[in-house]
């Protein structure tokens, strides 16, 4: 992949793989790491010598694989179910940059990027032949036929998950800097017993050193977790109508309780004449100056898009 310089004189800059891009010559895996290995295989330390007194003779890590029966998933209507019993990963890879890293390069490397998103991870499992429509091998004589369009439409209206690379919080990279320790860490949202949904994914990168001095190893840990229901409620992984009927429900419990305090002190005021709650006058000085300010700034785009779209029709 990053060997291929035809990839990047290719005329589309978007093509899909089913493997982990940049990650490459890394200890058990070769060039290619692919998604479903790590995310499916049962990892555990391979041992050797007596019973009762095992050396490790290799280990990549463990993962935790549950029975889809023993499986505890996340209902968004659901809120006393706050953490969800569901596959969990972390393996630790030795790998080699395949990059000329000691030479100057006048496009940006992949472990140069600072809060850069590099790819995209579909949220959800995509079939092989929808892969292949937007892989680098589809053209208009394969079949099926070459189509980016559906991926390209879904990082435009933000339903992939972006990888977002960058250095630890709190370090600053110099030039001529590389890391020795690249973490990705993958969290994803249990929705039933069988099915994921990817949330959120990062790469982050730390230990820097110089590139001159560097031996061209790299330490590559790979986690994946399920995340609870508060987080799943901050990433804004439900569905629009549970935020709909959320933002309604908070509303109105917040109206209550305001009445309530009302009705509190208008029942124990020692005024003999209290005023009346004037509702419509109060409601009026609320919501009048936030419509009209709401109004104003829709005017201009909607002139401008409308105006936009009959000069593209004419």
């Amino acid at each position: 992949y990053l060997l291929n310089e035809g990839l990047w004189s290719a005329e589309s800059s978007l093509f899909a793989m089913d493997y982990l891009p940049f990650f490459s010559a890394c200890r058990g895996y070769d060039s290619h790491i692919y998604f479903q290995h790590f995310t499916e295989n049962d990892f555990k330390p391979v041992l050797f010598g007596e019973q009762d007194a095992p050396q490790t003779f290799v280990s990549y890590g463990e993962s935790v694989l549950v029975p889809p029966e023993e499986t505890i998933f996340i209902d968004q209507y659901a809120p006393q179910i706050q953490q969800p019993v569901a596959d969990s990963v972390a393996i630790t890879l030795d790998c080699f940059y395949e990059e000329a890293f000691t030479e100057a390069s006048a496009k940006k490397r992949w472990y140069e990027a600072e809060g850069d998103t590099l790819f995209y991870l579909t949220a959800e499992a995509e079939s092989q032949s929808a892969l292949f429509e937007a892989s680098i091998l589809a053209n208009e004589q394969t079949e099926p036929p070459i189509n980016r369009a559906p991926y390209m439409n879904a990082i435009v209206a933000q339903e992939n998950i972006p990888v977002i690379f960058g250095p630890t919080d709190g370090v600053a990279v110099a030039g001529g800097m590389m890391p020795t320790t690249v973490a990705f860490e993958i969290l994803y949202y249990q929705l039933s017993a069988t099915d994921k949904r990817l949330v959120v994914a990062t790469v982050t990168l730390d230990e820097y050193v110089s590139a001159n001095s560097h031996d061209g190893t790299y330490t590559l840990t790979i986690t994946t977790a399920a995340l609870g229901w508060f987080d799943l409620l901050n990433f804004f992984a439900f569905d629009f109508m549970f935020y709909l009927v959320l933002f309604v429900a908070i509303g109105f419990l917040a109206v209550v309780l305001i009445f309530s305090f009302w009705l509190v002190v208008r029942i124990f005021t020692l005024l003999k004449d209290p005023p009346r709650f004037r509702f419509l006058p109060y409601l009026r000085i609320m919501i009048g100056p936030p419509l009209l300010g709401v109004g104003l700034g829709m005017a201009p785009f909607f002139v401008a898009q409308t105006g936009l779209r009959f000069f593209f029709t004419l």
